[in-house]
């Protein structure tokens, strides 16, 4: 059984995909406690095996292909980026998925190589059931800068934590429009009483 599961939202471009998933492949936890998940909400899933080589990297990546489940409706989303909801995709991941513990890396997220072992230290040292972490935000031509991250809305970023499956699993209202931030999403977590601690390094770069 893994100890932690990785859930990665990929969608349409895919050219970070190999980056993402190669850092979690080198992660200093042993890879036998790591499990990791591409909910993958693209038109054409065979072309991103194709273009990315998912099986060549590593078996135990597990391959989702969530677009035709992943349609929601009006008036639940109107935004028509997420017509194929990225949210709804990881819910069908996490639904996947084995490992005690889930964390949510989109496709043009990396981790440091420590990033497991350190954030499940901290929960093991502290008995938190969510780890956040700091992380380098930006991208190519507009600047990086590093996100001191808290657990309120527009202060936390969906690369930045780890979070016990139970409380996944147990909280069925989580996205109920499906147009919420992460960060909204962690705010109702804390007041539902998850117990929180930080790691306080920056462990994640989100491009």
């Amino acid at each position: 059984m893994p100890l932690i599961s990785f859930v990665v939202a990929a969608f349409e471009q895919h050219r970070a995909l190999r980056t993402c998933l190669s850092s979690l492949l080198d992660q200093t936890l042993d890879q036998n406690q790591i499990e990791i998940i591409v909910a993958d909400n693209s038109l054409d899933a065979r072309e991103t095996m194709m273009n990315h080589n998912l099986i060549w990297m590593g078996g135990h990546i597990r391959h989702l292909h969530t677009a035709d489940r992943a349609i929601i409706p009006e008036p639940q989303c109107r935004n028509i980026r997420h017509k194929r909801c990225l949210y709804t995709a990881l819910e069908i991941g996490v639904a996947e998925a084995t490992g005690d513990w889930i964390a949510f890396p989109s496709q043009d997220d990396y981790y440091a190589p420590v990033f497991a072992d350190r954030m499940l230290a901290v929960s093991s040292a502290t008995d938190a059931e969510f780890v956040h972490c700091d992380v380098v935000l930006g991208g190519p031509g507009h600047g990086y800068f590093t996100l001191g991250t808290a657990p309120r809305n527009c202060a936390i970023d969906k690369c930045a934590f780890i979070m016990k499956r139970s409380w996944f699993d147990g909280f069925k209202d989580k996205w109920d429009n499906y147009e919420l931030e992460d960060g909204y999403f962690v705010e109702r977590l804390v007041e539902r009483g998850i117990r929180v601690a930080k790691c306080e390094q920056v462990l994640a770069c989100h491009n």
